[in-house]
C-alpha cells in the first residue's frame, strides 16, 4: 500500500522534459528580470488589431550588427521579450508602441523557442489616403524602406520615364485591406508613387486565415497639381472631394491625440503632454477640456493651460485604482477617455 501511495504521489509531480525546461527557464528570467539595463516600458497592440493596446515590461535591445551602412539605421531593429513565458501569441503586422515611436512585428513569437522574444522594425513614415466613397481621410504609420531602386529613368520612343521603385510595410488591417493596384500616395510633400503590386498572400497561423502583414511595391509617379493636395500628402484629394459632392457630402473625421501616449506614471513624477483636436487629420485650434475621475485629489495634482492645450499631470501617491481622464472637444460630441496607473516609486 504504502508503495503504491508513493507511485502515484510521484506521478503527480511528475514532469515532461518539456515542462522541467520551460519551469527552470521561467524561473531564470523571473530572477534576472530587473538585473539589467534593457528594462522598458512597451505597448502591444490588442489582436483583432483595434488601435487598443496593453502596457508591459520588456527586454527591449537592438538585433542588427554594428556595420558600415549608410543607409540602414541600426537601432530602427528590436528585440523585444516578455517577462511571461507564456505570453499570448502575436502575429505579423502587430503594433507596439515604444519611447513614442510605433514599430511594427515582422518575426513574431515562436513558441518552439520557449521565451517570449520576437522582432519589430520602427515605421519612418505615414502614409495617408483619401477614401473615394466616404471621402474620409486615412493615415497609417509604414515602415518605408532605405533605399530607392531602379533610379534611372526608362527612355523610349514616347518618352522619359520614371522608374524609381520603394517597397513599403504595413499592417493588414480595415483601412489598409482597401488599398487597391494604381492607388496613389504623395510622401513629404514632394513625392508622389503609385502601387504597383500588393503581396497579401501569407495567412498567419491562429488567425482564421486572416492576412496581417501587407507588403506595397511602389514605382515613381508625378504630382499633379491639379488633383492632388501636396500640403496634405493627399493624391487625388481635389478630384474625390469635388465628385458626387450632392449625393455623397464629405464627412469629417474628428479625433482628440494625446501626445507623448502614456499609461502609468511614478510617485513624485510628472509628465506634461498635449490633447488637441484634429479634423481630418488637420489640427484643429478648438479647445480641448479634461475632466477627471477615478480618485481624489490627493493622489495626483493636474495643470491646465488652456490656450495651448497642455496639461501638467503629477503623481503625489500611488494607487491600485486608474486615474481616468476624459478628454472633450467640438462642444462635447468629441471625447477620449484614458486610464493612467499611479505607480510606487523603484
Amino acid at each position: 500500500m504504502i508503495l503504491s501511495n508513493y507511485s502515484q504521489y510521484i506521478n503527480n509531480i511528475a514532469q515532461s522534459p518539456s515542462d522541467t525546461y520551460n519551469s527552470i527557464t521561467q524561473e531564470t528570467i523571473k530572477k534576472q528580470w530587473d538585473n539589467t539595463t534593457q528594462l522598458r516600458m512597451v505597448q502591444e497592440e490588442n489582436y483583432p488589431f483595434n488601435q487598443e493596446y496593453t502596457e508591459y515590461e520588456a527586454w527591449i535591445s537592438t538585433i542588427s550588427d554594428v556595420s558600415v551602412n549608410t543607409d540602414k539605421i541600426i537601432g530602427d531593429y528590436i528585440g523585444i521579450l516578455f517577462k511571461d513565458c507564456d505570453h499570448p501569441q502575436n502575429y505579423k503586422g502587430q503594433k507596439y508602441i515604444y519611447n513614442n515611436d510605433t514599430y511594427l512585428c515582422y518575426d513574431k513569437l515562436n513558441k518552439l523557442t520557449q521565451v517570449s522574444d520576437f522582432k519589430c522594425i520602427r515605421c519612418n513614415n505615414t502614409m495617408s489616403w483619401i477614401d473615394r466613397e466616404s471621402k474620409e481621410i486615412y493615415s497609417e504609420p509604414i515602415f518605408l524602406g532605405y533605399e530607392v531602386s531602379s533610379t534611372n529613368n526608362q527612355i523610349s520612343k514616347k518618352g522619359t520615364i520614371g522608374n524609381s521603385r520603394l517597397i513599403i510595410f504595413c499592417q493588414a488591417n480595415e483601412k489598409t485591406k482597401s488599398i487597391s493596384i494604381n492607388q496613389r500616395f504623395i510622401f513629404q510633400h514632394k513625392s508622389a508613387f503609385k502601387v504597383e503590386e500588393i503581396n497579401n498572400y501569407n495567412q498567419e497561423s491562429g488567425t482564421n486565415g486572416d492576412v496581417t502583414f501587407l507588403k506595397f511595391h511602389m514605382v515613381k509617379d508625378t504630382i499633379n497639381p491639379q488633383t492632388d493636395n501636396v500640403e496634405l500628402n493627399l493624391a487625388d484629394y481635389n478630384n474625390i472631394m469635388n465628385s458626387d459632392t450632392t449625393d455623397t457630402p464629405s464627412k469629417v473625421m474628428s479625433e482628440i491625440i494625446i501626445n507623448p501616449i502614456f499609461s502609468s506614471l511614478v510617485a513624485g513624477n510628472s509628465l506634461t503632454f498635449s490633447a488637441n483636436l484634429y479634423k481630418n487629420s488637420v489640427l484643429a485650434d478648438d479647445v480641448v477640456t479634461c475632466i477627471v475621475s477615478g480618485l481624489d485629489n490627493s493622489y495626483y495634482t493636474l495643470v491646465e493651460e488652456i490656450e495651448k492645450n497642455t496639461f501638467t499631470l503629477t503623481c503625489d501617491k500611488e494607487s491600485l485604482t486608474k486615474l481616468v481622464l476624459t478628454f472633450s472637444a467640438d462642444g462635447g460630441l468629441v471625447e477620449k477617455v484614458i486610464e493612467i496607473g499611479l505607480r510606487g516609486g523603484f
